[in-house]
């Protein structure tokens, strides 16, 4: 995505979890509108859901 510093690494997780590049940002948009400049909250939220993602996929929940 972009070089800018992070205190999650995110992007690494999305492609150990094998979640598309368009999923993830959706789920970084929408954390965005609801944390606006907040980046750590960014992050973590992006981070929490990439889990919450990887967890039902692992559960077949999701396909």
């Amino acid at each position: 995505m972009d070089n800018t510093p992070r205190i999650f690494e995110y992007e690494a997780l999305s492609n150990k979890y094998n979640i598309e590049p368009d999923i993830l940002k959706k789920i970084i948009d929408e954390a965005r509108k609801e944390f606006g400049e907040d980046e750590m909250m960014v992050e973590l939220h992006v981070v929490r859901a990439l889990r919450y993602i990887k967890n039902k996929l692992n559960q077949g929940v999701l396909s």
